[in-house]
């Protein structure tokens, strides 16, 4: 009876998820459908209908991207372009796009290339590998000073110290990527935004431009305080900013 109730309760699940990815399937057509006709305001809503339900995936974001682009949003665009990058980094069309936007709200065209450059070499190797291969070489370092200990031969002391160098490589890896994904930027999204002194001020410290990307560092009520790469921290309106920080 208790088989029946498993295998039952399977068919069940497994029912849904193939209702759930066909759901997935027509929102995605639609969304992209709608930016081919050049509805751009429609597919936004519906690409971001799909991340509310939890589909943030790299077709999504570049799309997003896409849409953003389109609607002359630079700061939006490249909020989803270097999401998208993270997952992607070396897409063609994603890389193309994305300097279009650097173009746009860099000043030096130079600044937006590094930028590329730097997520590629942080995220030029998947997370799961970086796991699976810090894992084998942590258990064959392992086996290696067992078998130096027993038979005292030096092979072993140097496979030991290549197994350890392979974890002190994708440990900084880990690090970086896990460092990357988990900082909290805002992207200016309006044409110039005042960064103030303190919530509620007229005190301008600094305009920043469109695209314009600061480290979220606290929040408080309906303003953030950002701190640019020079260092200055100022509070900016949310509804100036695209952001990951987990209000």
């Amino acid at each position: 009876m208790a088989t029946k109730k498993k295998l039952l309760l399977l068919f069940f699940l497994l029912i849904s998820l193939v209702i759930y990815s066909d759901s997935y399937q027509k929102l995605f057509k639609q969304a992209i459908d709608n930016y081919n006709i050049k509805d751009f305001v429609a597919a936004e809503t519906i690409f971001n209908q799909l991340i509310t339900a939890g589909y943030d995936n790299f077709e999504i974001n570049y799309n997003l991207g896409c849409v953003h682009f389109k609607l002359n949003q630079f700061g939006q665009a490249r909020f989803y372009f270097e999401k998208a990058l993270i997952l992607k980094p070396y897409h063609s069309e994603l890389l193309e796009n994305l300097n279009l936007v650097y173009q746009k709200i860099y000043e030096d065209p130079l600044s937006g290339e590094q930028e590329i450059m730097n997520a590629r070499l942080v995220f030029s190797i998947n997370i799961k590998v970086i796991a699976f291969m810090f894992l084998v070489s942590f258990i064959s370092l392992l086996i290696c000073l067992v078998l130096m200990i027993k038979t005292k031969n030096k092979l072993f002391v140097v496979l030991s110290v290549v197994c350890l160098s392979f974890i002190m490589v994708f440990t900084v890896f880990f690090y970086a990527q896990n460092k990357h994904v988990n900082q909290t930027n805002a992207i200016i999204t309006d044409k110039k935004a005042d960064l103030l002194l303190e919530p509620y001020s007229h005190t301008v410290i600094s305009q920043l431009p469109t695209g314009f990307k600061a480290r979220v560092v606290d929040s408080v009520e309906e303003y953030y305080k950002l701190q640019i790469p020079d260092g200055t921290s100022g509070w900016l309106k949310k509804d100036q900013v695209i952001t990951n920080y987990p209000d």
